[in-house]
C-alpha cells in the first residue's frame, strides 16, 4: 500500500498530564514515550504513561548522553524499561554529542545498541536522530539497518535522510502538533507505512 502514511507521536514528562482515553479516541496509532536519559535519570512520567497508554501501539525511547558508558546506559534503560512482545522496538535518541569525539561516540553508541539488541531477540532499535546531528558525528553509513527515526521539521513531501538510509520509517514532522488529551504542543509522527505494518517494528 504505497503512500499510506500512519500518525503518532512522542512524549515526555515536558507534556505534563495526558489523557490517554482522548489520545487513543483520536488519530493517534503509535507512541514512543521518553524511558530514561543517561545512566541515571529516568523520567517522572514514564510508567504512569506506559500503564494508561494501552489503546496504542507503544515503544520506549533513552536520550543518549556522550561521554558516559553506552553499555551502562543500556543496562540501565533496561533496569526502567521491560522490553515485552508487541512493544514496539525501543529506540535509541541520538541529538546529543558535546563533550565527546566521533570514534568515542559511535563505540559507546554500538556499545548501547549490542545490550539492548541482545534483550529483544537480537532485532535492531530504532535510531532516533537527523540528517545534520549525523552530519556532526561524521555521516557514518554503517547504521543503514537499523529502522530509522528522522526528525525534520519541514514543509516539504518527505524529511532529508541521514546518510546510511535509503528512507525512513518514522519522520518526527514537528514539535509542536495539536492532539486532543495532551495540553502542550505534542511531538507528531508519521510512520512511512498502513498501521498493520507497524507489526513489523515491534520486540
Amino acid at each position: 500500500m504505497p503512500g499510506v502514511l500512519t500518525f503518532g507521536i512522542d512524549v515526555s514528562h515536558h507534556n505534563g498530564k495526558i489523557d490517554w482515553a482522548k489520545v487513543a479516541a483520536g488519530p493517534s496509532n503509535f507512541v514512543f514515550m521518553k524511558a530514561t536519559e543517561k545512566d541515571n535519570f529516568v523520567s517522572p512520567a514514564f510508567a504512569g504513561n506506559w500503564a494508561a497508554a494501552k489503546g496504542l501501539k507503544r515503544g520506549a525511547y533513552h536520550f543518549f548522553r556522550p561521554g558516559v558508558s553506552g553499555a551502562a546506559q543500556a543496562a540501565y534503560f533496561l533496569s526502567k524499561y521491560s522490553p515485552r512482545k508487541g512493544d514496539l522496538l525501543p529506540a535509541l535518541d541520538l541529538e546529543d554529542f558535546d563533550g565527546s569525539s566521533k570514534a568515542a561516540f559511535l563505540s559507546e553508541v554500538r556499545a548501547w545498541i549490542g545490550v539492548v539488541s541482545a534483550a529483544i531477540g537480537d532485532k535492531l532499535p530504532f535510531i532516533y536522530t537527523s540528517a545534520s546531528f549525523w552530519k556532526k558525528i561524521g555521516n557514518p553509513g554503517s547504521f543503514g539497518g537499523h529502522p530509522l527515526w528522522v526528525a525534520h521539521y519541514t514543509n516539504a513531501a518527505s524529511p532529508n535522510v541521514p546518510n546510511g538510509w535509503s528512507d525512513y520509517t518514522i519522520w518526527q514532522y514537528s514539535d509542536s502538533g495539536d492532539v486532543d488529551g495532551i495540553k502542550s504542543g505534542c511531538d507528531v509522527n508519521l510512520f512511512n507505512g498502513p498501521p498493520a505494518q507497524l507489526a513489523s517494528f515491534t520486540v
